[in-house]
């Protein structure tokens, strides 16, 4: 495995220009807790086809809410399989408030409750000489926030700029928001809203990140996407299922 890595970092410093350091950062995340053992122990299911077990829901919740979803019940048992079919995870009028899935989880006697925990991330650097086209983004970059729906611009847009513009957005389909930097073309753009469920593409150095049909944001993810690409961190990779492709 070891050697493995060591491969696999000499490849992206060679072809991408890019290296990694794990670090530890305070993360949001949510739990999953046992609010009623007896009433989750009636749930209990051996027929594997048709169950599943507390960690492969929360790896599956982990893509729904955008963050790490963390299993702290050391449970082993497998439970009904409909233990999925939480309000977040619907293709259609998805939801990732947390009281809308905890009334649902309440009949399997869980609920999911938000926290913070010190998580080990895998962090890239940018390497000494690289041959590669990719284009960093900093902080310091001049960005400016397009409302495409009523042609408003806002020079560096701060949160709370991003929030209330977000926030003011009807259900559209087409380009509805843009954040432009001079030099790049539509470096992040908003393509739809529907049912308040946001897709993007973003563009970063020689690629190009289109959110994944059926996996469109929540208000907050979006928000939160937004302000990450902003900032010049990666984070926002982490916060929706992407396809990706060379323009």
């Amino acid at each position: 495995m070891k050697r493995l890595q060591t491969e696999i970092k000499h490849f992206l410093k060679d072809q991408f220009g890019l290296a990694w350091h794990k670090e530890k950062r305070d993360t949001d995340a949510l739990l999953i807790e046992v609010s009623n053992p007896h009433l989750l122990a009636s749930k209990i299911s051996t027929d594997f086809p048709e169950s599943r077990s507390i960690p492969e829901a929360a790896s599956e919740w982990e893509n729904y809410f955008g963050k790490p979803v963390l299993d702290e019940t050391g449970l082993t048992n497998r439970y009904d399989k409909k233990l999925g079919l939480i309000p977040a995870a619907y293709v259609q009028n998805r939801t990732t408030n947390l009281d809308d899935n905890n009334t649902f989880l309440e009949q399997y006697g869980l609920q999911l409750v938000p926290a913070h925990r010190p998580m080990e991330w895998l962090a890239l650097d940018r390497a000494a000489n690289a041959n590669t086209t990719t284009t960093t983004r900093t902080k310091h970059m001049n960005y400016t926030l397009v409302n495409l729906q009523n042609n408003k611009k806002i020079p560096n847009p701060t949160d709370a700029d991003v929030r209330a513009v977000v926030i003011s957005l009807k259900d559209d389909f087409g380009p509805v928001l843009e954040l432009n930097t001079p030099g790049v073309e539509q470096p992040l753009q908003m393509d739809k809203i529907e049912k308040a469920l946001f897709g993007f593409t973003c563009t970063d150095g020689d690629m190009v990140y289109t959110t994944k049909n059926g996996r469109e944001c929540s208000t907050e993810v979006a928000i939160k996407i937004i302000i990450s690409y902003r900032d010049g961190t990666a984070d926002w990779k982490t916060m929706s299922e992407w396809d990706h492709l060379k323009p």
